[in-house]
């Protein structure tokens, strides 16, 4: 009895041996995919056109940004526009640059140009607006303004703003 019992355990682990050598090694796949936001932002420029420092006037400009929709979304509550530095290292103030040379200016969500349009950090606000945005848009203005008394040197003078839409 010992001796066929030897004889099956044999038999057993022969088979789990052979069963192992016939187990294909196993392999990764990479899954991937990008969902897209339904979410988008587009703005227009603020172009200040001309700069005169000895105009005793800032000089002012508007653009606009517009948020749309372009799935239904069930409830989108609110979103908030939110826009950055630029290439400056802080909202006071924003600074366009032609090479190494830096014109001041800054963005408003107000035609009194009084509230800095930003992150929400460093005394600036953001936008939110409420209710829910279905298959649409909303375009809002920004304000801009150069104030005046800035003797740089000629040329033209650029920034790039990135919009945030947080929803």
């Amino acid at each position: 009895m010992n001796r066929d019992r030897r004889r099956l355990r044999a038999a057993c682990a022969g088979i789990v041996l052979l069963g192992l050598g016939l187990i294909a090694p196993r392999a990764q796949a990479a899954v991937c995919g990008t969902v897209l936001s339904p979410v988008s932002a587009s703005a227009t420029a603020v172009n200040f056109g001309v700069y005169d420092p000895a105009s005793g006037n800032a000089d002012q400009s508007s653009g606009t940004v517009t948020v749309s929709c372009g799935i239904p979304l069930d409830v989108l509550p609110s979103f908030t526009i939110s826009l950055s530095r630029g290439q400056a290292a802080s909202y006071a103030p924003r600074r366009m640059a032609s090479g190494a040379n830096t014109l001041s200016y800054n963005l408003y969500t107000d035609a009194a140009r009084a509230t800095v349009w930003g992150d929400g950090s460093a005394g600036t606000s953001t936008v939110t607006r409420s209710g829910t945005l279905l298959l649409g848009s909303v375009s809002l203005t920004v304000y801009g303004a150069v104030p005046t008394g800035q003797y740089v040197a000629p040329g033209s003078y650029a920034d790039t703003i990135t919009v945030t839409v947080s929803y």
